[in-house]
């Protein structure tokens, strides 16, 4: 059975690329514009993986992945923080959230898949 990835950001040509690179990869992917699409979506189908940007309109990737991490429903889910910005905060935001990742954007195809790999063996 395909590993599903959610991926949750709220640039569209964001969500295309990636959908066709994983696809590409060999993953079942879904996606969300929000923060809320995102935790609607985790409850309706529990992803292997999610890709979550640090910047979303409505909650913020950190608010995210902390509910998600609080949650013994949901803790074992892998949760790889994305941003554009390479800044150290966006760091520290990682630790404080306890993300299990970082991908930088924007992103080589070989981070990608070297992180994905790594929490989807």
């Amino acid at each position: 059975m395909k590993k599903t990835i959610l991926i949750v950001d709220d640039t569209p040509d964001i969500i295309k690329l990636l959908d066709f690179l994983l696809k590409k990869m060999g993953y079942s992917v879904v996606s969300a514009l929000t923060g809320q699409q995102a935790l609607d979506q985790i409850r309706l189908q529990i992803p292997d993986l999610v890709l979550l940007d640090f910047h979303l309109p409505d909650l913020s990737g950190v608010d995210i992945c902390k509910a998600l991490k609080a949650d013994p429903a949901f803790m074992h889910i892998p949760v790889i923080l994305m941003s554009a910005s390479s800044d150290e905060s966006v760091r520290k935001h990682q630790a404080e959230a306890q993300a299990d990742g970082f991908l930088m954007k924007p992103f080589l195809r070989k981070d990608l898949e070297k992180l994905t790999a790594e929490f989807l063996p």
